[in-house]
């Protein structure tokens, strides 16, 4: 698996805060969500609170965004080799 980069998330949140994804910015270039194919909310090892999504942008590019949901820090780690 690729690394994971620290990000900037534009969210929509409904009934919650940070619902989902619609957008990320990675290195000053942004990515827009088309469909969000897995969602789930974990607690590590370690204690942290996470939310993790699975996303395909408009270009049909996946990736994982993680939520940490004690820091609010969001980190996107690219699928399938794809570049940032």
């Amino acid at each position: 698996m690729s690394e994971k980069h620290a990000a900037r998330i534009q969210t929509y949140s409904g009934y919650r805060a940070d619902e989902r994804p619609l957008s990320f910015t990675v290195y000053s270039r942004t990515h827009y969500v088309s469909r969000v194919s897995r969602e789930c909310r974990m607690l590590t090892a370690e204690g942290k609170r996470m939310e993790i999504f699975r996303v395909t942008t408009r270009k049909d590019l996946e990736f994982l965004l993680e939520h940490s949901l004690d820091s609010d820090e969001w980190f996107v780690t690219p699928l399938n080799n794809n570049l940032i």
